[in-house]
Parts: C-alpha cells; structure tokens; sequence
C-alpha cells in the first residue's frame, strides 16, 4: 500500500485518534469561528480535509496545491466540487503560479519539514494573507520523537537542557535507545520539527501566535512492550503535554 492509498483508506474509515484526521477536525473549527470565505491549502494531499472545508457556508472558494499527480488525480475523483480550485506546483519553487487574490486564511500541513527554504515559505505566507488572516500550521513533533526514542523518559528532559541539536549525541552516547532502526534520530533526512524553535520563526516573520494543540498525547512511549493502549488523550491545548504528542498543530495570526 503506496502513501496515498493510506491516506485513503484513513479517511474512508475516519479513524479517529488518527492524527490526520485530529487536526482536520480541529482546523475546521477554527474555520468556522473565523468564517474565513477565501482558503489557501499548501499541500493539499487527496483533498480530504478540502472535502470537509468547503462543507461551511461561510467557505466560498479553496486554493489547494500539491506537486504529486497521484494525490491530484485522487482529489478530483473524489473530492472536487464547485468550491475547488487545485493548482499543481512544487512549493520549493519561487511561486510564479497564478493566484489573483489574497487569502483569509491558509493551511500548511506536513509540508514544513520538506522544504529548503523556510524562511521564503512563510514570507509568502504573509503576502497572501489578508490583514489579521490566519496561518494554521501542522508537523510531527520533535520532542515526541526523543520521547519515543527511550524506554526512560528522563533522557529526554536531559535534552531540554541544551540549546542545540548537534549535543545531543553526547546525551544518548552509551545509553539504551528502543527501537533505533524506526526512530533513528540521528539520519540526516530524520522530518519533525521543533514545536518552540518553530513558533520563534514564525513570530520573526510578522506573525503573532495563538495557539498550539498537541495531537494524539501518549502516556508512555511507543514500542515498550506490553503498553499498546498508550494513548490518553486526542488532542490538548495544555503546553504540559507538548512532549508526548506525535503531532502538533499551530495557530499564528498576521500583524
């Protein structure tokens, strides 16, 4: 089974502390509150969370973007409908597509961590949104992979004491990591991204944050034998809980 015929059948079943499926839910909230009329979705995938959007009267038209013709063609067979616009585009590029108008709000999930230029992505981000629009963002989350990385979780506050990636080798040096193959932290193309490091960024680009969700809170991490039935909580807004999600979910509002 390929990525996008995974993300079909997640969406088919609609399971639901599935993390793809936690933060659709929870970005359509935030749509309705906002009653944003125009979106923009940068990577846009099968469409599915396209499916659930343009469901609210508010909504009027959805820009959705993705460099794969296979998720592409997905999105047209299953999800497009009259307030669909879909637009094929690598957004590594300098983005030369054609967009006449601005935005209410738009949404960027698990494209973040792929991109070569960060800081170019969201100061486009910026000017295509209205005055005071929202940028939802979501990534896999950093921490829940140290989290993951050890059967004792105090290894992982060891890490918080330091500022920068490269020392963390001296943390794990001669110590029990599980499930090393899987959550590997130390491969160059290892993609999740610092929640804290993050919203700092984003900040500096001329955001103002509002929130964040952790996504789908484990009580122990995953792999430890005989602790399958781990996970304690959907999603939560409590920073207490930002190092035990797999996924986190940011709200940040254009000054």
């Amino acid at each position: 089974m390929n990525f996008f015929e995974r993300d079909k059948q997640i969406y088919k079943l609609k399971k639901k502390n599935h993390p793809n499926i936690l933060r659709v839910d929870i970005a359509n909230r935030i749509i309705k509150k906002s009653n944003a009329k125009k979106i923009l979705d940068l990577g846009c995938g099968i469409g599915y969370f396209h499916s659930v959007i343009s469901r609210n009267k508010s909504v009027e038209k959805v820009t959705n973007i993705d460099i794969s013709n296979e998720a592409l063609k997905i999105f047209k067979d299953k999800f497009y409908n009259s307030k669909s616009e879909i637009i094929k585009y690598d957004l590594n590029k300098n983005w030369q597509f054609y967009i006449d108008h601005k935005y209410d709000l738009i949404t960027s999930f698990s494209v973040f961590q792929y991109l070569k230029n960060k800081q170019q992505f969201l100061k486009k981000i910026k000017f295509k949104l209205k005055k005071s629009g929202i940028f939802i963002i979501s990534c896999p989350n950093m921490y829940f992979d140290l989290f993951a990385l050890n059967e004792r979780t105090h290894l992982f506050f060891d890490y918080l004491s330091f500022k920068y990636k490269q020392k963390i080798k001296k943390i794990f040096k001669n110590k029990k990591i599980i499930n090393k193959n899987k959550f590997s932290f130390f491969k160059e193309n290892f993609k999740s991204i610092d929640p804290i490091l993050l919203k700092k960024i984003i900040e500096k680009n001329g955001f103002k944050f509002i929130k964040y969700y952790w996504i789908k809170i484990h009580k122990y991490p995953p792999g430890i034998i005989g602790r399958d039935k781990q996970i304690i909580k959907a999603y939560s807004d409590n920073e207490t809980d930002f190092y035990s999600s797999s996924t986190f979910l940011g709200i940040f509002q254009k000054k």
